[in-house]
This record gives C-alpha cells, sequence and structure tokens, in this order.
C-alpha cells in the first residue's frame, strides 16, 4: 500500500525523460525527426528519376497497343505485314531489352549510374517523339513510306535498348 503514491516529480527518472511517453534524444544523439528528411530526400531523388522513366515507357507501350490500328494503317498495310507487322514492331522493342540491360549496365559500371539512368531517359524520350514525326506512306508516298517504315523499327529498338537500360 505504500507503492500506490509513488514519486512523479520532474526530478524523477522515471519522467524526466519522457513528457508524451516517447524517448526524446539528447542534442548530441541522432534519430530525431530532423534527421529522417534528409534520408527521405535522398531516397525521393535516386528512385524519382527511375520512376519517371518506368512511366514513359510504359505509357508509350500502352499508346502503343491503343493506337495499333492507326499504325497498322499507315506503316504495315497494303501488303507490308499488316496486323502482323504492327505486332512484330512491338515485339522488337522486348527483343532488344537483355541488349539494353548489358549496354547501359557497361556504361553505369565505366561512367556512373546516374549519368546511365539519365540517357536511357533521354533516349526514351527521344524515340517516342521521332515516332510521331514519322513520315507514312498515306502522306508522303512510297519512297519516304518506306523510309519511315524502317525509321519506326528502328526507333522500336531504340526504345527497347532503353528499357532494358532503366
Amino acid at each position: 500500500m505504500g507503492n500506490e503514491n509513488q514519486d512523479q516529480s520532474p526530478t524523477s527518472s522515471a519522467s524526466s525523460s519522457t513528457v508524451s511517453g516517447a524517448r526524446k534524444p539528447s542534442p548530441g544523439e541522432k534519430g530525431g525527426a530532423g534527421d529522417a528528411t534528409p534520408a527521405v530526400r535522398s531516397v525521393l531523388l535516386r528512385i524519382l528519376p527511375a520512376a519517371g522513366g518506368s512511366f514513359i515507357e510504359w505509357y508509350e507501350f500502352a499508346i502503343y497497343g491503343y493506337v495499333s490500328t492507326y499504325i497498322t494503317a499507315n506503316f504495315f498495310a497494303g501488303g507490308r505485314g499488316d496486323s502482323l507487322g504492327t505486332w512484330a514492331a512491338f515485339a522488337i522493342t522486348f527483343a532488344v531489352r537483355p541488349l539494353g540491360g548489358a549496354f547501359f549496365g557497361a556504361l553505369a559500371d565505366r561512367l556512373g549510374r546516374r549519368l546511365a539512368m539519365q540517357w536511357s531517359i533521354v533516349l526514351m524520350l527521344g524515340s517516342t517523339v521521332l515516332q510521331g514525326c514519322l513520315p507514312s506512306f498515306h502522306c508522303c508516298g512510297e519512297e519516304w513510306g518506306w523510309f519511315g517504315l524502317a525509321a519506326l523499327l528502328f526507333c522500336r529498338a531504340l526504345q527497347g535498348l532503353s528499357a532494358g537500360g532503366e
């Protein structure tokens, strides 16, 4: 019964380190809330470029699948492969991915991971934009149409290379 009234004064060792139930670090200790913010910021600065590149990559793949009928009509119609040619161009991207992983992996070992990631994102973005500017058989005739078809296949290969590098 004598233990019911324990000393709860501010000088008591049981209550001096806690005010709201959590132990606060002393000024020399690490582990405060201010220390977590730079670590989180550092992780985010590393993850966000990769996430942005992956978003662009898979967004482009989704758009290619969505507009495949238009791609077929502009590049592969009229005995040039039809729908099979469109999906073969889509498959080229996945076939080249391992080569991109090897190329950008070696590049990252030599020049750094950050630069390799930036180059792969720029390559993905550039080849995606270039696909939107290609001449087709309908707008520019046979000669430029064949050039556009070859450039489309080349752009798809570049996209696979950069996707493998991410």
